[in-house]
C-alpha cells in the first residue's frame, strides 16, 4: 500500500494554543480587504472554531453558574473589577456573588452570557448560597 503525504493547512483544534493560533487568523482574514477570495477558509476556520468550543464549553460540563463565570475569568483574565464593570454593579456584589454569598439575578446572567457568547441557561441553573449563621 502507497502512502500519501498530505499536508493540510488547518486540523481539528484539541489545544488552546491552536484555538487561539486559528482565531487570530481568523480575525485577520474577515477583517481583510480580500475577504471574498478566503470565504471557505474563513467558513472553515469558524466551523473548527466552533467545534471546539462546543467540545469544551464550560455550559456542556457539570458546572454551577459561579464555577462558570470563575472559569471565564480566569481564561479571559479578569478580575472583580473587570466583572464588575460589565455587569453595572460594584466589586462588594461581585465579591459576594464569587463568594456564594449573592444569586446572580437573570438580568446579570443575560448580561454576562451575551458578553461572553454563552446560552443565559447555563448561568441561570440552580446552586446553593451559603447562608449567615444565625447566632442564638
Amino acid at each position: 500500500m502507497k502512502h500519501i503525504n498530505i499536508e493540510m493547512k488547518y486540523t481539528i483544534i484539541r489545544t488552546r494554543k491552536r484555538y487561539h493560533e486559528y482565531a487570530n487568523i481568523l480575525e485577520k482574514l474577515v477583517f481583510s480587504k480580500i475577504e471574498r477570495k478566503v470565504a471557505d477558509e474563513v467558513d472553515l476556520l469558524t466551523l473548527l472554531i466552533e467545534d471546539y468550543d462546543k467540545r469544551n464549553s464550560p455550559g456542556e460540563i457539570n458546572m454551577d453558574p459561579i464555577q462558570i463565570i470563575r472559569f471565564i475569568m480566569e481564561e479571559n483574565k479578569l478580575k472583580n473589577q473587570d466583572l464588575a464593570s460589565i455587569l453595572g454593579c460594584g466589586k462588594a456584589y461581585v465579591s459576594l456573588l464569587l463568594s456564594y454569598k449573592r444569586k446572580l439575578n437573570w438580568n446579570h446572567a443575560d448580561t454576562l452570557a451575551k458578553h461572553f457568547s454563552l446560552r443565559t441557561e447555563a448561568l441561570t441553573k440552580p446552586y446553593e448560597v451559603k447562608r449567615k449563621l444565625e447566632l442564638v
